[in-house]
């Protein structure tokens, strides 16, 4: 395989299932393993003194496939094949935001995963606290979120994309306070943050609060 190649396959695996590294506290939510397969292709990790189970890789709902390159709408067919497969493979791990496909991923997402029971999966969304202008943004924006995805619960939720600005709109709209009580209330099992920055920032946002996990951006071929 040449360099052309091996990038074209890498890329094509990193689209349909991004890797996520989860750290879990104890006490985590059940073994969600696929109610097709119970997980048997795909890797899973089972956290010390946890039953939370997550599978290695996780599909990414940030560039679904298109009806056309012109039209901005889903292929629902086509992303319905995919999350079958993945699925079937054990792969259950679903990770959208708020702005993926103008929303509409999270719209598609609460459509087909309709199809199966709600504890076989994890469904993961994230907070963009820059599209709220106060803290009561950041509620109004949290409750489009479950209903678009269909849900009364989110199984892991960040504070999404933070790096120096967004995490001072952060502290300014209260959204940790807010997620936070969504948490003691069940609509979110898991609350963490993805993050885009330097290492500094990133310890200073871990010892802000307490977290239950980290997304941070991590790219194979560095």
């Amino acid at each position: 395989m040449n360099r052309r190649e091996f990038l074209k396959s890498a890329l094509t695996v990193a689209a349909f299932a991004p890797v996520t590294r989860i750290a879990a506290r104890e006490g985590a939510d059940g073994n969600k393993t696929s109610d097709v397969t119970q997980g048997a292709q795909v890797t899973r990790r089972r956290y010390k003194n946890s039953a939370l189970t997550v599978p290695l890789l996780g599909f990414g709902c940030m560039r679904l496939p298109l009806l056309a390159p012109d039209k901005p709408e889903i292929d629902r067919v086509t992303a319905k094949k995919m999350i079958d497969l993945a699925m079937k493979a054990g792969c259950n791990y679903f990770d959208t935001a708020y702005m993926y496909h103008d929303g509409q991923s999270e719209c598609c997402l609460g459509e087909l995963l309709q199809a199966y029971s709600r504890d076989s999966y994890y469904l993961t969304d994230k907070m963009p606290v820059w599209f709220a202008k106060d803290p009561a943004g950041i509620e109004r924006i949290f409750n489009e979120q479950l209903k678009r995805c269909r849900t009364s619960y989110f199984d892991f939720y960040m504070l999404h994309s933070l790096d120096v600005v967004n995490w001072d709109l952060a502290q300014k709209r209260n959204a940790y306070e807010f997620l936070s009580r969504m948490k003691k209330e069940g609509k979110i099992r898991k609350l963490g943050f993805s993050f885009h920055d330097t290492p500094e920032l990133l310890q200073k946002i871990v010892n802000a609060h307490e977290w239950d996990f980290a997304q941070i951006q991590l790219n194979y071929l560095d």
